[in-house]
């Protein structure tokens, strides 16, 4: 008699436990997925702390949809292989630098990109293949006097 008083508000609590679980489960991955790998990049004597992106969702992501980026803040987008690379400014906010990279040597240099929208008109080149692509705000480039040929310290 007692366990049929008692059996709903075990079926209910059971269903409470399972759905705290479940939350905390599904919170803890999205922290974990939230975490960026942060590096330092030094060039010309500065030190800039990049984002670190290497898979395709991330890569396809970039900055899209950023409102600001730090003064000496970028994303280092980084491939396996040294191949030619192609960007665009697919729902930029902020005008950007794009440095095209390879190994450790700047091989190309893009200046003060617009931001545009979903539908982009513009391509963005390396005209030898690269490993490493750096964004950075529009203007980093020449304020640190950044010109192709100059090494970087990843």
């Amino acid at each position: 008699m007692e366990f049929k008083k008692l059996w709903p508000s075990a079926i209910v609590g059971s269903f409470v436990v399972i759905f705290l679980i479940l939350l905390f489960t599904v919170k803890n991955q999205s922290n974990t997925e939230n975490l960026k790998k942060m590096a330092e990049v030094n060039i010309s004597g500065q030190t800039l702390k990049v984002e670190v992106v290497s898979s395709a969702a991330d890569m396809y992501q970039g900055l899209s949809g950023r409102k600001n980026l730090c003064s000496n803040c970028g994303m280092l987008f980084a491939f396996s292989d040294l191949e030619p690379r192609s960007f665009v400014m697919r729902n930029m906010l902020i005008p950007l630098d794009i440095v095209f990279v390879s190994d450790d040597v700047i091989v190309q240099i893009y200046k003060n990109l617009a931001p545009e929208g979903a539908n982009t008109k513009n391509i963005y080149e390396s005209i030898v293949p690269a490993n490493y692509v750096l964004e950075i705000n529009a203007g980093k480039t020449d304020e640190l006097n950044l010109k192709v040929g100059d090494k970087l310290e990843l």
